[in-house]
């Protein structure tokens, strides 16, 4: 483990990863109805409790141990950033299909934007070399 090294660009995409994976925890949608003779109905879900949700739970989970996996390796290389940039487009898929689902009723929760703002910084990162950029990372 002594090659063990995270670069700036991989330590951005940690953090992105885990933003998108506790986005799936937070409220996506929910819905309420009004009283009918004082009885009320309100009801949430959270990323789980949508199949869009579970799939970019899991590739959110993917690309974090990708990245661990990856570690003995510099800057992320050829393979790597394609398998990253594949994994953030799916999750900016996966977010952006449960925002226009049809939901007759239901209004949308804070967690899915979290998580396409995540998937997005995703892209971003593999897209663009941050250690490059600011000087820094280990020599090759």
């Amino acid at each position: 483990m002594e090659n063990f090294s995270l670069t700036k660009q991989k330590i951005v995409l940690l953090a992105s990863a885990g933003l998108g994976l506790i986005s799936v925890f937070l409220p996506w949608g929910s819905i309420s109805s009004g009283s009918f003779y004082g009885y009320g109905f309100s009801s949430s879900y959270g990323g789980f409790g949508i199949v869009f949700g579970i799939f970019a739970f899991l590739t959110y989970g993917a690309i974090i141990a990708a990245c661990f996996l990856d570690a003995m390796v510099p800057p992320i290389k050829d393979y790597f950033k394609y398998i990253v940039m594949g994994g953030g487009g799916f999750c900016v898929l996966m977010s952006f299909l449960a925002l226009i689902a049809p939901h007759t009723g239901w209004s949308m929760g804070w967690g899915v934007f979290v998580s396409l703002v995540a998937g997005g910084a995703i892209l971003a990162s593999a897209f663009v070399d941050i250690d490059a950029l600011m000087g820094g990372g280990p020599k090759e």
